[in-house]
């Protein structure tokens, strides 16, 4: 009850919170991430599954609900691959923040912005299947367990991260299904 009302308390506080900058570069997230393993029973991160992060992922605990839409993209300049992120309130089908995630040591991470300011660390990390302690959530099987980790930015330090297995919606990024009759995301 303690991790949801946390993992919940992130997203109303990112949503609410006009206190952080953005911060655009993997330099700069680099040097303000707090790096943590994600607890047992998850083993070591897997390379980062790039064919399939792509699409509409959902993130449940409890009776809490939210969306990501994520979109692979590439700098012409250097080939570098980026992942466009947005959260997406299940409710509505707007766009409650959005960052850029970089790859770093296996794992992406991004600082989200949200509309209102406020910002929150996510980090993606991907996971052989076999270490599920759970059921792999979504409608569309991956070849890797993805699991999001929040973490709320309090001036220059960190919260303790929240992280929560994540399950894929749809390879494509649209929200057909979604409530509010929105039908696009990026």
């Amino acid at each position: 009850m303690l991790g949801r009302l946390l993992f919940l308390s992130v997203f109303i506080w990112g949503a609410v919170s006009g206190a952080a900058s953005a911060i655009s570069t993997p330099q700069a997230i680099s040097d303000i991430a707090y790096d943590h393993p994600v607890p047992w029973p998850w083993g070591y991160e897997q390379p980062f599954p790039w064919t399939d992060i792509q699409g509409i992922w959902q993130v449940t605990d409890g009776d809490f609900f939210s969306y990501f839409a994520m979109k692979v993209v590439r700098i012409k300049s250097t080939g570098e691959r980026q992942l466009l992120v947005r959260q997406i309130d299940a409710r509505t089908c707007d766009t409650i923040a959005k960052g850029v995630g970089y790859e770093m040591d296996r794992v992406v991470r991004a600082q989200m912005t949200t509309l209102q300011g406020g910002a929150y660390r996510l980090a993606l990390h991907a996971f052989s299947t076999q270490d599920s302690p759970r059921p792999i959530a979504g409608r569309i099987a991956t070849s890797q367990v993805m699991v999001l980790s929040v973490t709320e930015l309090e001036s220059d330090s960190f919260s303790v991260p929240v992280d929560v297995q994540i399950g894929k919606m749809s390879a494509s990024l649209d929200m057909k299904n979604c409530v509010g009759g929105k039908s696009t995301i990026f």
